[in-house]
């Protein structure tokens, strides 16, 4: 805090720096008081003497010479007395004077000392507001590092929870797959044994895994006829059934041109008829049974004969060539199964579009949930902060510079 404070006399209205120069101040003001106080008294008394010897000499006139001499010393009293009532008012003046220098000086340093409270008062008020101010600034930063690093914990933890989820998924989903996958080979190589032993003049081929297409291909050979027609014979054993198994065979069949499919599956569909054992899907191409090795010899050997027979009796051999070519295209599957598939598409597409609403009304809900959630997250965090250490935070903290971003 700076020293030099400028005081003004409240006596002479003179402006002066305090410290050393105050003493000189009232020193000088002390002697100009006594010096003025002198010199009123001398004139004071000058003028008592003029008028007294005015008198004498009135008296001097009147009187005798005796009386003259009485009044000389008459007058010689008065002067001595003069001298004594001047010395006396001299003093009396000086006294005056200090008492009043004294008044002068305590109201000065009364003044001064106001002064100096008024300045220290406004320089603590001043220092106050500003520790006020680095407070705040320092509190605000502090609340935006929590808030940082809050955030940093928590996408941190969210990350890592999410990386232990998926490994986890990945994990139960490797070993349920590597299981059900060694269950489907065992079952398949079972399907496969067991028609290689009950039709040992038809082909029966194992299609390799990783490969397109189905489990094996059962290629029918009839009285030294090779490959009158083919089905493919898909093995599913799991737990539930997925009605994408038929898409994918009906699809490799369309491919490959097969007549017919098989899916033998331990899971069956719901509309599975068990009085009849089985179940037929686009337009009867493809089969579904049980299972079951009785269920797949009378399967297989049903389709055989079908394919046989159709082969046997072409009731169209005496028409033109050109309308026979286009019959036995027609009749074929290069042409009925990619009528079917297109069907099938436009079945798919109607429960995707029915699967896309209902998962954009899903994900709608989980959003709207998420946010509530976010919202709620940050009150709690914020009034753990506040219950702990007061309210430290500024009232509008949540609120946005629109509108309130909580409530």
């Amino acid at each position: 805090m700076n020293n030099n404070l400028k005081i003004t006399c409240p006596k002479c209205k003179a402006t002066f720096d305090a410290g050393d120069a105050f003493n000189t101040h009232f020193e000088n003001a002390q002697a100009e008081a006594k010096k003025q106080a002198e010199k009123d008294a001398e004139e004071k008394y000058k003028l008592k003497i003029e008028k007294q010897q005015e008198e004498i000499q009135a008296v001097k006139k009147e009187e005798s010479k005796k009386a003259a001499e009485e009044a000389d010393k008459k007058i010689k009293t008065y002067i001595e007395q003069f001298e004594k009532d001047k010395i006396k008012a001299q003093k009396d003046a000086e006294a005056q004077a200090k008492i009043k220098a004294e008044k002068d000086k305590e109201l000065f340093i009364k003044s001064f000392q106001e002064e100096q409270q008024k300045k220290i008062e406004k320089q603590i008020k001043d220092d106050l507001e500003q520790k006020s101010k680095k407070e705040e600034l320092i509190k605000d930063k502090l609340i935006k590092e929590l808030k940082e690093k809050n955030e940093k914990i928590q996408k941190e933890r969210e990350i890592e929870n999410e990386r232990n989820k998926k490994q986890i998924e990945e994990l139960v989903s490797l070993n349920n797959k590597t299981k059900s996958e060694i269950k489907g080979e065992v079952q398949e190589e079972l399907i496969q044994d067991y028609l290689i032993r009950k039709f040992p003049e038809d082909i029966i081929q194992e299609v390799k895994k990783g490969a397109r297409g189905p489990d094996c291909i059962f290629t029918i050979n009839y009285k030294g006829k090779k490959d009158i027609g083919k089905i493919y014979i898909e093995s599913k054993d799991t737990k539930s059934w997925n009605e994408e198994w038929v898409t994918k065979l009906f699809n490799d069949m369309q491919i490959q041109g097969a007549d017919n499919g098989i899916i033998v599956s331990t899971c069956l569909p719901k509309d599975f008829d068990e009085n009849s054992g089985f179940v037929n899907r686009q337009g009867n191409t493809i089969t579904i049974i049980k299972m079951d090795y009785a269920s797949i010899h009378i399967t297989v050997s049903l389709i055989k004969s079908l394919l046989i027979f159709k082969k046997r009796n072409n009731a169209s051999a005496n028409l033109p060539d050109e309308i026979m070519k286009v019959w036995e295209n027609v009749k074929s599957p290069n042409f009925q199964m990619p009528v079917r598939s297109i069907v099938d598409q436009i079945e798919k597409f109607k429960q995707i579009f029915s699967k896309d609403v209902k998962d954009f009304n899903t994900s709608l809900a989980k959003k709207e949930f998420t946010l509530k959630q976010l919202e709620n997250d940050l009150v709690r965090m914020i009034s753990s902060f506040t219950s702990s250490a007061g309210e430290i935070f500024p009232q509008d903290l949540l609120e946005h510079k629109n509108d309130k971003l909580i409530g």
